[in-house]
């Protein structure tokens, strides 16, 4: 663990390096694509990790095909057994995108004057485009050749930059459609919390939004599954509004659910499954609008991360009240204990 540093995400208790499997409908393991193996210690990459690890080597390096494997290869060489990918920020792609507004074409229309290590990321992910290369796809190549499960992840509510309307970092649909957010008559105050400014998932233009990328991503990426990430970040409805309103986001996972069953007809993959990461208990999953027990009795999801939102680790998670409710899944469902530990390999110099 010495050449871990600040930034990233650790799925798993890396203290224990095992993930609890709670299964339902007897104890079979989950079959197929979703788990090989009983023991998961996955690792969750952002979408920025591995360009701030070039960013900040001495000189700064660009990025090819070689060196992203290599950054891969070190994270890799450990006990991961699983390896989430995610290639968005928000609703902006870092590469081009069919249903997604294009980072660095939203930089230059904005004329935005990016500095530093964000200016670096722009540059980079439009050169390595012009190059052919999709940096996150060669992430997922690298993690295949060491026999590595591979899944792709999106953040279902990114809130970063959304306070800063003309970063290229903010959607067309996030910078225009404020009447879709939590809180639509605010007025932008860079004083306040940005999930103030968070997109509110009872309105269906915002889950038509987001499941036109949850689709891209599982027909772009060559992947075992797809992760929902409601831990980035944890506000999806007006407030007071959660309960009431939860039944859109359960709608939103059966869609998902769908969607991973024509993606493996699709890919002849056999299964392609659907994981889920969110709150650290049920009452927390509940207060949000999260019904991950239904999801969970209805059979939509396949793995399920509670988890931590950013550095407030939580070290009693109840992890036999997620396995006991595992147990009322009509089908074999594994409950992966997450951590955010915030970890980033050194550079190599």
């Amino acid at each position: 663990m010495r050449e871990l540093k600040r930034a990233g995400r650790i799925v798993s208790c890396v203290s224990l390096l095992l993930a609890f499997g709670g299964c339902g409908s007897g104890s079979q393991p989950l079959q197929a694509n979703v788990s090989a193996t009983d023991r998961w210690v996955a690792l969750n990459e952002d979408c920025t990790n591995f360009f701030l690890w070039h960013y900040r080597s001495k000189p700064v390096r660009h990025l090819t095909k070689e060196s992203i494997r290599e950054y891969a290869e070190r994270y890799l060489k450990g006990p991961v057994t699983h390896y989430f990918v995610n290639p968005t920020s928000g609703l902006v792609a870092p590469f081009d995108s069919k249903y997604m507004d294009c980072m660095w074409r939203l930089h230059d229309a904005r004329k935005c004057k990016c500095e530093g290590f964000l200016r670096f990321w722009v540059d980079e992910t439009r050169r390595l485009a012009s190059e052919g290369i999709d940096p996150y796809a060669e992430l997922m190549a690298a993690a295949r050749e060491r026999k590595t499960h591979v899944w792709v992840s999106m953040r279902m509510n990114d809130n970063h930059f959304v306070k800063e309307p003309d970063s290229c970092q903010v959607s067309e649909f996030q910078r225009t459609r404020r009447d879709m957010t939590r809180e639509p008559g605010r007025k932008l105050d860079r004083g306040v919390g940005a999930w103030h400014y968070a997109l509110d998932y009872a309105q269906k233009a915002v889950r038509d939004e987001n499941m036109k990328v949850v689709c891209e991503l599982a027909e772009r990426y060559d992947a075992e599954g797809l992760e929902l990430d409601f831990t980035r970040h944890q506000f999806y409805f007006r407030k007071e509004r959660e309960r009431a309103d939860a039944h859109f986001l359960t709608e939103f996972v059966r869609q998902a659910r769908d969607l991973a069953i024509a993606t493996a007809q699709s890919k002849g993959c056999g299964r392609y499954g659907l994981a889920v990461r969110v709150p650290t208990t049920m009452q927390l999953c509940r207060a949000h609008g999260f019904d991950v027990d239904v999801w969970i009795r209805e059979g939509l999801v396949d793995v399920v991360i509670p988890t931590n939102e950013l550095n407030m680790n939580d070290y009693d998670l109840p992890v036999e009240e997620w396995l006991a409710l595992a147990k009322e899944a009509p089908k074999p469902v594994r409950i992966v204990p997450g951590c955010d530990a915030r970890v980033m390999l050194e550079s190599r110099n």
